[in-house]
C-alpha cells in the first residue's frame, strides 16, 4: 500500500481488503494443493526465521500459499496429479467431495475453459465494482455533489449495464450483431448468472434491448458533468481543460473501452491457472513417459519458481492498473509526534581538596 501513498484523512486504508484479496488471487492462479502446501511451509519457515521487512514478505507468502492450497482443493490437483484418483489420498478428501475438483482442470475441454474465464470475470466484476464503491465513498465524505451525480453513480450504473451486455452476448452464442434483432433473430435464451438471480424473464432479448438506452443516459449525464466541472474551473482561474469535445471523446471512448479493458484484463486469472495445469501435465506426462524422478522435481520445481514470479507479477498488475486508480489518491500524510525540543544540562560536581 505505501507504494502508492498513504490514505488521506477519512480515505480507506487498502491494507485489510489487498491482505485478503492479494493472496486469493495469487492462490487461484497457483490453484495446486501440493504448491500451495510446499509455499505455505516455505513461508512459515521464513516468518519464524527472518526479522524485519522480510518477516512481511514471509507472511504474504505464507498467505498466498494457503490460498494455492485452498485453490488446489477446487481444482482437484496435487502437483498436477487428479486427489480423486490417488487411491490414498480419495478416502481422505471423500467428505470433501462438493469442493475437490469444482473446477475441474484435468482434462482442459472447451467447456472447462470457458467455465474458468467466467469465474475469473465474475471475480474481476466483484474487485472493480468494490473500486467504484469506495471511489463514491470517498466523494460523499468529501462532499462532492457534483462529481456524485455526473460521474460516480453514472459510472456504476454504466459498468454494470456494459458487463450485462457481454453476459448478454456470452448467453446468445456470441452472436453480437444478431442479438440487438438486427438478423431478424429473437434471442430469448438466458444471460449468465443474470437469469439465475433475477429470474427466467431476464432473457438475451430483454438485456440487448435495455442496457443501451441505460448506458447512452449515463454518457450524456457524465459528459454534462464534465463541461461543468469545467465551467467551475474557469470561474476559480483553473485551466478550462480539453472543452466540449474532449470531454465526448473521454466519456464515449475513452470510459467505455476502459471497462471493457479492465473486465477482460481479470481473465489472466484464469488463464494463468489453466497455464500452470498445463505445464504439470507437460511434466507429469514426461515422467510417465520414463522421464525419471529428476524430471519430476525438477520440473515442479522450475514451475514454481518461474510461474510464481510470472502470477505474482499479474497480481500486482490487477491491483495497480485496474484497482488502485479507480479510487484511491494516496496523498495522506504520515503522523509524528511533534515533541518539544528538549535541552539538558550536565552538572559536574567536583570536591574541594583541603591543603
Amino acid at each position: 500500500t505505501e507504494t502508492q501513498g498513504l490514505p488521506n484523512y477519512g480515505e480507506v486504508d487498502p491494507t485489510p481488503i489487498i491482505a485478503f484479496v492479494w493472496p486469493a488471487f495469487y492462490g487461484i492462479m497457483f490453484g495446486d494443493l501440493g504448491h500451495g502446501l510446499l509455499l505455505f511451509g516455505l513461508g512459515m519457515f521464513l516468518r519464524y526465521r527472518a526479522n524485519g521487512s522480510l518477516k512481511t514478505w514471509a507472511t504474504l507468502l505464507a498467505a498466498s500459499g494457503a490460498a494455492a492450497s485452498i485453490a488446489g482443493l477446487g481444482t482437484g490437483e496435487l502437483f498436477g496429479f487428479h486427489i480423486k484418483e490417488m487411491a490414498v489420498l480419495a478416502p481422505l478428501f471423500a467428505p470433501l467431495d462438493g469442493l475437490v475438483g469444482a473446477l475441474n482442470v484435468s482434462e482442459l475441454t472447451f467447456e472447462q475453459v470457458i467455465k474458468i474465464l467466467k469465474v475469473s470475470v465474475a471475480i474481476g466484476i466483484i474487485h472493480l465494482l468494490m473500486a467504484l464503491f469506495l471511489r463514491l465513498r470517498n466523494d460523499i465524505l468529501q462532499g462532492h455533489k457534483l462529481v456524485i451525480l455526473t460521474h460516480d453513480i453514472p459510472s456504476i450504473i454504466q459498468f454494470l449495464a456494459i458487463v450485462a451486455l457481454i453476459l448478454a452476448a456470452i448467453g446468445s452464442g456470441y452472436d453480437i450483431i444478431g442479438m440487438f434483432g438486427i438478423s431478424g433473430v429473437t434471442h430469448n435464451e438466458p444471460v449468465p448468472w443474470l437469469t439465475y438471480l433475477f429470474g427466467n424473464w431476464v432473457t438475451v432479448d430483454l438485456v440487448a434491448k435495455a442496457t443501451p438506452p441505460i448506458i447512452f443516459a449515463t454518457v450524456g449525464i457524465m459528459i454534462y458533468g464534465g463541461k461543468k466541472e469545467q465551467e467551475l474551473a474557469a470561474k476559480s482561474g483553473h485551466d478550462e481543460g480539453s472543452g466540449l469535445m474532449g470531454i465526448v471523446i473521454e466519456v464515449i471512448l475513452v470510459r467505455i473501452i476502459e471497462v471493457l479493458s479492465n473486465v477482460i484484463s481479470y481473465t489472466r486469472i484464469g488463464i494463468m491457472l489453466l497455464v500452470h495445469a498445463a505445464l504439470l501435465v507437460t511434466v507429469n506426462q514426461s515422467y510417465a513417459h520414463g522421464g525419471g524422478l529428476a524430471v519430476l522435481i525438477g520440473g515442479n520445481i522450475g514451475i514454481m519458481l518461474i510461474e510464481g514470479l510470472i502470477v505474482y507479477i499479474q497480481t500486482i498488475r490487477l491491483h495497480l492498473y485496474e484497482w488502485f486508480p479507480k479510487w484511491y489518491m494516496g496523498e495522506g500524510v504520515e503522523f509524528k509526534k511533534l515533541l518539544p525540543k528538549m535541552l539538558y544540562s550536565n552538572l559536574i560536581w567536583s570536591e574541594k581538596r583541603s591543603g
